[in-house]
């Protein structure tokens, strides 16, 4: 089954790059984490998979807490056959635009979703100071800024080497810039064509961001 992870740490740009693939049309079912940030409210981390996550790794100490691979496997398993038979939600594997998911914490599971599921990756990148910043605004704890980066970062890098995961990085920056080539060049990559009126919807979903991201800056 074709699955895209949007991989990066807190604070990195995950949640704008997972809700440009929201607005492209791909399938991410929800309900979706709700977060304490007027700028992103929205996490697009879908619940059933966070809840899958935080049974096999702590967001407090950024470590698996199984004692070996057994779990996580079984765990993957069930959740790919939870998504065929379409427990979720409406779902064809011929049909349906690919799953995206997202979640800072589930880098630590990169081996075994190469395992699982026929992988792509939507790497995002941001600087650390960057990273650092936000946490702070968001008054969150360390290992949501750039002490937690330093660790997923890792993660997701010698995963993807390990495993050979087919891999596009997204910087940011770049992409609240010039968001549309980038979210075209991203829809292609992912292996959906999005209809133009997607495209639109998605561009304006990023410039939206970047926008209130300046208005609030200013503000400050």
């Amino acid at each position: 089954m074709k699955l895209i992870i949007v991989s990066g740490p807190w604070s990195s740009g995950t949640t704008a790059v997972a809700g440009t693939l929201h607005h492209l049309g791909f399938t991410g079912f929800g309900p979706y984490l709700q977060i304490r940030d007027e700028r992103a409210p929205v996490s697009y981390e879908f619940m059933p998979f966070r809840d899958l996550v935080l049974k096999l790794a702590s967001e407090d100490s950024l470590k698996l807490t199984v004692a070996n691979a057994d779990p996580i496997n079984r765990a993957l398993v069930g959740f790919r056959q939870q998504v065929l038979e379409q427990a979720f939600g409406p779902f064809d594997e011929e049909t349906s635009p690919p799953v995206f998911l997202k979640l800072p914490l589930s880098a630590l599971l990169l081996n075994w979703l190469a395992d699982h599921f026929e992988l792509r990756q939507l790497f995002v990148a941001r600087p650390l100071n960057d990273i650092e910043r936000t946490r702070i605004r968001r008054n969150w704890m360390p290992q949501f800024g750039a002490t937690g980066a330093q660790v997923l970062y890792s993660h997701i890098f010698s995963a993807t080497i390990e495993k050979g995961i087919p891999t596009q990085i997204v910087h940011y920056r770049e992409l609240l810039k010039s968001p549309e080539p980038i979210i075209r060049s991203m829809a292609e990559f992912c292996g959906h064509t999005p209809s133009e009126d997607k495209i639109l919807e998605a561009t304006r979903f990023i410039t939206d961001s970047a926008a209130s991201r300046a208005a609030k800056s200013a503000s400050a």
